[in-house]
């Protein structure tokens, strides 16, 4: 009698050491998960579900002057891109006449392309768009800031909440302010007009 009970005190407790590892475990894996979302947030993972279209996943910097994306193209792709703050796209959904082109690199992580915006300095501010380590536009501007910059509760950025994919000839809005606002820059040639930040690239196939 004695020796089943000690039989089945031992299968009791090693029930219950086999079900607190197993929620220990649970427990790790829930916390590891959500570290692992944190990072893939943090640097940008991309999900890409197609390697013939664009992917483009947005990086949470925390900082109201700077973004970032992550951008996957297939191979022999460039991007047309451009700076623009007096509206145009904003209303006719074309790029200006006024644009770059630059061939992006092919790479399963993306490549990192950012814009950020300079301090006020004796009345001028820039707005500069960098593809890696390249330096792709520099667009210096003396309206004022708060007529055209986004913020958060009025702007629209690509990939945001989640990896977007797009098609070639796709203009991608990446940060855009959603409201245009009216620069109130007397004497300038935008004063008195629709005024906002928009940056933004198509990508196209190599020749």
């Amino acid at each position: 009698m004695l020796r089943f009970r000690l039989k089945t005190l031992f299968t009791v407790i090693t029930i219950l050491a086999l079900c607190g590892a197993i929620a220990t475990m649970s427990q790790q894996g829930q916390r590891d998960r959500a570290t692992l979302a944190l990072l893939r947030s943090e640097a940008g993972s991309l999900d890409v579900v197609d390697p013939r279209l664009i992917h483009v996943r947005n990086v949470e910097t925390g900082n109201p002057y700077f973004w970032k994306w992550r951008i996957y193209a297939p191979p022999k792709t460039q991007l047309d891109y451009g700076v623009e703050l007096d509206g145009k796209f904003h209303f006719d959904e074309k790029p200006s006449s006024k644009y770059s082109r630059r061939p992006i690199e092919s790479n399963p992580d993306g490549i990192a392309l950012t814009v950020s915006i300079s301090p006020l300095i004796d009345g001028n501010t820039t707005v500069t768009v960098r593809l890696g380590e390249t330096a792709l536009v520099h667009h210096g501007n003396n309206l004022n800031p708060d007529d055209w910059l986004p913020t958060p509760d009025n702007r629209e950025t690509a990939g945001e909440r989640a990896t977007e994919a797009f098609t070639y000839d796709t203009p991608i809005h990446l940060i855009r302010r959603k409201t245009l606002g009216t620069s109130s820059n007397d004497g300038h040639p935008l004063g008195g007009k629709p005024v906002g930040l928009d940056v933004w690239v198509v990508p196209r196939i190599l020749p």
